[in-house]
């Protein structure tokens, strides 16, 4: 099958559009839309778009994925985005720099947030006892009450990956009918199965990725603000950060942006179906755009609605990641030392054939976000590709 191409500017960027061959034989349709405040250099841009370009087709192609959104920033001083293939395969629809797409477990920097505001309000601590932050009835047991939001928001509660009454949807498969859907999961559910949990000993020094307590953290957010998940973070989040194209359940507008995900499978690309989190929506419910992620990245720098001895906090690392060097959790982040860069604030998330992933450097402020509607760490692979392409020996970025 042939190949087509045509070559338009739009604002100053060059905006290139292509045909594909298929899923087996995947070419990259590469849409440049770049944006660029007067202070940034200006001379430098093309080159810098170059190179992004170049790089993120080289992974997309390696890996077979259909469509990438890239966002760089530096505060808020300037930022460029480019959109790279098909927003949907089986459509031909392109991708597009304002295109939404499902963020998985960058839910969790999110919820952190909104509990920050809500500590800032006087009304939680890092140190209140689950116990009390939830004010259930009856009373929790007094191991899992004492957990604090800070061993949750670090994952060094102790609690394991899931609830063992709910299978996550990837993982479904034959046991689907023996749990709940995301969806259908409640509350209740999840507090019936903290009520039986078996916390690992010796969990404060040490980091075990949890769900269960990203979703126990939900349940909390809820509670106190006296507002669903998604309206609070609409509040406490979304709204003083202006991130305008994120939410947790979208409407009819938002559903119409959203990319479809995909996994490889049989030999092909196979469309995933998205899911809905319901109750457990603080696991990974968010939907946001690369400009969002790229605002919310700014405030994590210049404080936004937070103060910034509260960012230092969120910031800090409090236990080592076990088979990983130079990785330490925070609360709700992870901090990343990679030669070339400062302190890397960053996260990852993966669903329904969906990957996403941030990464912040403290020292400098510049933000990189990778948004690619494919399944396992494609979005992390070209975000690391990038930083090997943008680094410079003295741990500054070629910008």
């Amino acid at each position: 099958m042939g190949t087509t191409a045509a070559v338009r500017t739009v604002g100053g960027a060059v905006r290139r559009r292509g045909g594909g061959r298929g899923a087996t034989a995947l070419l990259v349709l590469g849409i440049t839309c770049c944006s660029t405040p007067p202070d940034a250099p200006a001379a430098d841009a093309p080159d810098l778009a170059r190179r992004i370009t170049t790089t993120v087709e080289r992974v997309m192609n390696e890996r077979r994925v259909p469509g990438a959104v890239v966002g760089l920033a530096v505060g808020q001083r300037w930022s460029v985005q480019h959109a790279y293939g098909w927003r949907d395969l089986e459509q031909h629809v392109p991708m597009t720099v304002d295109t939404l797409f499902p963020v998985g477990s960058i839910t969790k920097p999110i919820t952190t947030a909104a509990l920050a505001t809500l500590i800032e309000r006087g009304e939680l601590s890092w140190e209140t006892p689950l116990r009390d932050a939830l004010a259930v009835t009856p009373p929790l047991p007094d191991a899992a009450g004492a957990l604090t939001l800070r061993q949750l928001a670090a994952h060094t509660s102790g609690l394991p990956m899931q609830p063992e009454n709910w299978t996550p949807p990837e993982r479904a498969g034959p046991a689907a009918a023996a749990t709940p859907s995301a969806a259908a999961y409640s509350g209740s559910d999840l507090l019936a199965a903290l009520r039986h949990v078996a916390l690992a000993p010796a969990a404060a020094n040490r980091c075990n990725y949890s769900n269960f307590g990203s979703a126990l953290l939900g349940l909390v957010v809820e509670r106190v603000s006296g507002r669903p998940f998604g309206a609070a973070l609409a509040e406490l989040v979304f709204a003083p950060i202006g991130m305008g194209e994120s939410g947790v359940d979208p409407d009819a507008a938002a559903a119409a942006r959203m990319t479809r995900g995909y996994a490889w499978g049989e030999r092909r690309l196979v469309a995933q179906e998205r899911h809905s989190f319901g109750d457990l929506a603080a696991v990974g419910g968010v939907y946001s755009s690369a400009s969002d992620l790229l605002r919310f990245c700014a405030a994590q720098i210049d404080g936004g609605p937070w103060r910034r001895e509260t960012l230092a906090d969120l910031h800090r690392p409090i236990a080592k990641v076990p088979g990983f060097t130079g990785r330490a959790a925070t609360t709700g982040w992870f901090l990343e030392q990679i030669p070339g860069f400062g302190p890397l604030l960053a996260h990852v998330g993966e669903i329904d054939g969906v990957s996403s992933c941030v990464a912040l450097d403290l020292d400098t402020g510049t933000a990189l976000v990778v948004l690619a509607n494919s399944d396992g760490n494609a979005a992390e692979l070209i975000a690391r590709a990038l930083m090997q392409q943008l680094a410079r020996s003295d741990g500054t970025w070629r910008l």
